[in-house]
């Protein structure tokens, strides 16, 4: 969190008028970035690939049962596609020309998980 402050205050000092910088950290797929919180946690963790075919057929059920029932659903044909995109980003842009220092995920990840188990969310 104070990296992404930082990063507005740094935008909002040297960052140019319309310009947009993104405030991104490393680059994880879903698995290195679970694995990276189990090892953290100091947890044994089994993760099973769900193929793309059925996390999207999933997702078109989801947005069905959305329409019929009329409540919302955290899996839709919508996100259920994103998830399985290859999607990585940037924030080169924002270390170059404004400075932006990226926290490294395992620091943060540390951090986080600190925090929770200090406010009881986890043990």
């Amino acid at each position: 969190m104070e990296t992404a402050a930082q990063g507005v205050v740094n935008a909002m000092l040297n960052g140019k008028r319309g310009e947009c910088y993104l405030l991104a950290g490393e680059n994880l797929s879903y698995l290195e970035f679970f694995k990276m919180i189990t090892g953290v946690v100091g947890q044994k963790s089994v993760f099973i690939q769900i193929p793309s075919w059925v996390l999207k057929t999933a997702g078109f059920v989801g947005d069905m049962l959305e329409k019929i029932f009329h409540i919302p659903i955290q899996l839709t044909a919508v996100n259920a596609k994103m998830l399985c995109e290859n999607n990585f980003y940037t924030a080169q842009k924002a270390m170059n020309e404004i400075d932006f220092e990226m926290t490294p995920i395992y620091q943060s990840i540390e951090k986080t998980i600190l925090w929770f188990r200090k406010n009881n969310y986890i043990k």
